[in-house]
């Protein structure tokens, strides 16, 4: 984590709740793909949120953070436009997504 501008800190707080939430939410999304539950919503799901996560968490302190989303978000637009299998973009994605998840939560 690094330190924001002080006009910053409300929205990093609240990014931080919010966090929590995105956590859980995408462990429950990368459930319903190891179990494959509607896998193409899902990973759809996951790169709404990722996506998210990318554009802001940088600016707010959590560079690590903003990087793997970003990662992330690429690979699953790639999929979204056929470019990558489904599949391989959850190979892909799986063990960044494990790491996100760990620090969204640590």
């Amino acid at each position: 984590m690094q330190n924001v501008l002080p006009a910053l800190q409300p929205l990093r707080d609240r990014f931080i709740v919010m966090s929590k939430l995105r956590a859980a939410e995408l462990s429950a999304l990368r459930n319903r793909m190891r179990q494959g539950q509607q896998p193409g919503a899902a990973i759809c799901e996951i790169g709404e949120i990722v996506h998210k996560i990318s554009g802001v968490a940088a600016t707010l302190g959590f560079p690590q953070w903003g990087q793997l989303a970003a990662e992330l978000d690429s690979t699953i637009n790639l999929a979204r436009k056929r470019q990558i299998s489904m599949n391989d973009a959850w190979d892909i994605s799986e063990p960044k997504l494990d790491t996100l998840i760990d620090l969204m939560v640590g």
